[in-house]
């Protein structure tokens, strides 16, 4: 199973890279640029877990 995670930036470029990284290393990355955009998309589709990374 691919594991699935949420890439959440309010810079474009950031969420980009951290997609095309997370990808080429076998995750299905999502994208969202704000905090109400990343709880919209964790509604769609809930988490087993979750984890707040500061980078």
């Amino acid at each position: 199973m691919k594991a699935h995670t949420l890439a959440v930036d309010d810079d474009p470029h950031i969420t980009d890279l951290l997609r095309r990284v997370l990808a080429y290393e076998g995750y299905s990355v999502a994208s969202a640029a704000s905090g109400n955009e990343a709880l919209n998309r964790r509604l769609e589709r809930p988490l087993i877990s979750s984890q707040k990374q500061h980078l």
